[in-house]
């Protein structure tokens, strides 16, 4: 007799399979999410490892620039960065001994073995690169200190500066994790290399997003240089982006140079020595003359505030007898009677060999100012940040017939009272503490704050600036002042003119 039931087996059987089927279902939907899981996994340690490997050069490039002023090569020069491994030229690792054009950024491998290192690589398995400022680099003849600003901006993928909008926040230098590559990136490795040597095809490496190239460098003089940074999604992106990176500004550097090293107390004795400098001149002509500012505002000269050649001395009468201290005295030279020294006043052997009144020898060694000596490098550096004040009596005068001197009444500069004449001051301007960035104008859009000199001098003493007369009265001691003023005394006819703190 036919029921219409199945048998108790098979339907058992058709149980066993569907519970196997879900049981398949399951495990495939677990590996799925675990795989989705793994790679998210991946990701994230690449990228924390990446931020390791950055960090680390990071950390040495900023060691580099505090300590490089103590190597025997580079005495003087403070904050410097290495140049980046740009050509076949040295060993694979070192920084190249030509940084590229004087006034352009550079870009090439990160020199590992210049800064003492063990190589650094990103999980990929690519070396890492580097790009560093024009003012930073380690054979510029710029003038570079705490004031120098970079010429590297930060961009999204909408074009907006993310970092370095202001010229003070502008990254000096950038360090590269290019990771693999992506989108049609070709890159050449030599087998026979560590880093690959793929010099000349850093577009290969680094991220193009259609408008922003990072691998590419206008090598334009004075030119901001942007870079786009890659996102969580952007590897997606039509133009595929996967570059990491890391920027170092200058606060970076110099605030742990300042903490860090002697630089202030350095710059303490190149302002007390560029002082007797100028009474060992005076000391040496006829009738102790001495010579005249340069201008404050050097804009008119190409790179006008980096080289040495451009603070020349002005007649006072054309521009006033407080201005910045002159490298260049071609203008006084031939008025000052008796004169036998260098138009470039530091490069005489009066200035090679300083005894520094406020610390006797032999507790400091003698301190030379030509541009090889230690304090002439650093003065080179910071030479923005020196000042001058000339007594209308100490100008120089093709017709003087007695020795230069204060008469008690004018003519002469004073500090805290006219009681106190002196024959000239020597200013050192401290870091800004207005909160002024001071630009210079070679870069299109920078204003030119280096010219305005309440950026600089303090606590009234901005006021007496340009002292078109030569007998303003200055103010020392004042609270709040981080600027250092040394004074060439006025003596009696007959005596040799001294230096004093002031």
């Amino acid at each position: 007799m036919i029921t219409g039931k199945q048998p108790k087996s098979k339907k058992i059987q058709e149980g066993l399979a569907l519970l196997v089927l879900i049981i398949i279902l399951a495990l495939a939907l677990i590996s799925y999410s675990l795989s989705q899981l793994s790679i998210v996994q991946i990701q994230t340690d690449q990228v924390e490892k990446t931020q390791i490997v950055l960090k680390k050069a990071r950390d040495a490039l900023i060691a580099h620039a505090i300590t490089n002023s103590y190597r025997v090569a580079n005495v003087g020069r403070v904050g410097n960065l290495p140049c980046p491994d740009g050509n076949n030229a040295g060993t694979e690792g070192n920084q190249d001994p030509n940084c590229g054009n004087l006034d352009t950024n550079t870009i090439g491998y990160f020199p590992w073995k210049s800064m003492g290192i063990n190589i650094l690589k990103d999980p990929s398995g690519a070396c890492l690169l580097y790009a560093v400022s024009p003012s930073y680099k380690m054979n510029n003849a710029r003038m570079l200190n705490a004031d120098s600003n970079g010429l590297f901006q930060i961009v999204n993928m909408a074009g907006g500066v993310i970092e370095g909008n202001l010229p003070g926040d502008r990254p000096v230098a950038i360090i590269f994790a290019t990771n693999e590559p992506v989108a049609a990136q070709a890159r050449s490795f030599d087998v026979a290399t560590i880093c690959g040597k793929d010099f000349g095809n850093l577009d290969a490496y680094l991220d193009n997003n259609g408008v922003v190239n990072n691998g590419v460098l206008s090598g334009n003089p004075n030119t901001i240089d942007q870079f786009v940074h890659a996102t969580s999604t952007s590897e997606n992106n039509a133009n595929p982006l996967n570059d990491i990176f890391v920027t170092i500004k200058k606060s970076d550097i110099w605030s742990a140079i300042l903490a860090k090293t002697n630089i202030e107390e350095k710059l303490a004795e190149v302002a007390e020595a560029l002082a007797v400098c100028l009474a060992d001149y005076a000391n040496a002509n006829t009738y102790r003359q001495l010579p005249w500012p340069a201008s404050l505002d050097l804009s008119a000269s190409v790179d006008s505030y980096f080289f040495d050649s451009n603070y020349v001395d002005v007649n006072a009468a054309a521009q006033g007898y407080a201005g910045r201290y002159p490298y260049d005295i071609g203008n006084s030279n031939p008025v000052v009677i008796g004169s036998a020294w260098p138009d470039n006043i530091l490069t005489a052997p009066a200035c090679s060999n300083i005894d520094l009144p406020s610390t006797p020898a032999p507790t400091i060694e003698a301190i030379d100012l030509r541009p090889t000596g230690e304090h002439g490098i650093i003065w080179h550096n910071w030479k923005d940040h020196f000042y001058y004040a000339l007594s209308n009596n100490y100008e120089p005068n093709n017709g003087a017939i007695l020795d230069s001197i204060c008469n008690g009444a004018n003519g002469c500069v004073s500090v805290n009272g006219v009681a106190n004449e002196y024959a000239a001051i020597v200013f050192y301007s401290g870091e800004s503490i207005n909160g002024v960035t001071r630009t210079s104008p070679e870069v299109a859009g920078d204003p030119n704050q280096k010219a305005v000199i309440a950026n600089y001098i303090e606590n009234n003493n901005q006021l007496d600036f340009p002292d078109l007369v030569g007998e303003n009265d200055y103010q020392s001691g004042l609270i709040g002042n981080n600027d250092f003023m040394f004074c060439v005394t006025n003596e009696l006819a007959g005596i040799n003119l001294r230096v004093v703190s002031c």
